[in-house]
């Protein structure tokens, strides 16, 4: 018997053990069940069973976000993977994951066969690519030089916002990097994600609440720090000041019918926790 469902807590060896055969990476799949963010009561996506064993897949990361003064909970698809004997049952299983009321739906990785039937469940398009900013952009920016946060360094959020601890507290554990820099309009917050391209490292950024100058200029203290070569960010939110965009054939979507696309961004999503730099 077909069994499609939402994925409890009690379902993570078995799914971790369909994902690990299902791809030659060596990603954690394991914080798909561990992320810190999680509340109790949300699932961890949505699975295809038979007799015990999961058969198919499409990871849920969940989170809360503040936009604009209304409080937004957020599904990010991930893994999507089915065994080729149960493909009749993949839109099924789609159609699943989209069930929950109320839960605005990204999408970051879609690949070609992904992309028609997002479109087709109304999913609007965000990026086809990414921009990519060189670290020497920054060499005649100001920031300062000894703005890392660091666990050590947490005094740094002093002047900011409860939710902007939260997402250092939560992002840090993952290898991400934050900047804490004093800006014109006061101390703002900066999260990249070191990751790496054909073996070029390079750093997307997810959080960014500085002006686009002092981001740029933040460029030169990765570079030196961390060995990052160049900046990677959706072009929505960079198109002035993108020199290069680089295509990478994974449109990124999402579904709501109340946000606009520069409302969305991967901080909470599979990237901190599947994609970073080891």
């Amino acid at each position: 018997m077909i069994d499609i469902r939402p994925a409890q807590s009690s379902d993570r060896d078995a799914v971790l053990r369909f994902l690990r055969s299902r791809n030659k990476s060596d990603r954690p799949f394991d914080r798909l069940f561990d992320y810190r963010w999680h509340e109790a009561g949300w699932n961890f996506g949505y699975l295809i069973a038979q007799g015990g064993e999961v058969r198919g897949y499409i990871g849920h990361v969940y989170s809360r976000r503040s936009i604009r003064s209304h409080r937004y909970r957020f599904a990010n698809q991930t893994s999507w993977s089915v065994d080729p004997e149960f493909r009749k049952y993949s839109l099924d299983l789609f159609h699943a994951s989209l069930s929950e009321p109320d839960v605005v739906v990204t999408n970051f990785s879609a690949n070609d066969l992904a992309r028609p039937i997002l479109e087709a469940y109304k999913f609007r398009r965000l990026d086809d690519g990414k921009c990519i900013v060189s670290p020497h952009h920054g060499y005649l920016g100001k920031i300062d030089l000894d703005a890392e946060v660091t666990i050590d360094r947490l005094d740094l959020l002093d002047q900011l916002g409860t939710e902007d601890r939260r997402i250092v507290e939560m992002h840090l554990p993952l290898g991400c990097l934050a900047y804490a820099p004093m800006t014109e309009r006061g101390r703002a917050l900066i999260i990249v994600l070191r990751r790496r391209y054909k073996g070029i490292p390079y750093a997307d950024v997810l959080h960014c609440s500085a002006p686009v100058p002092d981001l740029l200029a933040l460029g030169a203290n990765l570079m030196v720090g961390h060995r990052v070569v160049a900046l990677g960010l959706p072009p929505r939110f960079f198109a002035g000041h993108c020199l290069l965009a680089v295509s990478n054939r994974r449109a990124t979507y999402y579904r709501s019918d109340s946000l606009q696309p520069i409302d969305i961004d991967a901080l909470y999503s599979e990237f901190p926790l599947l994609y970073g730099a080891k």
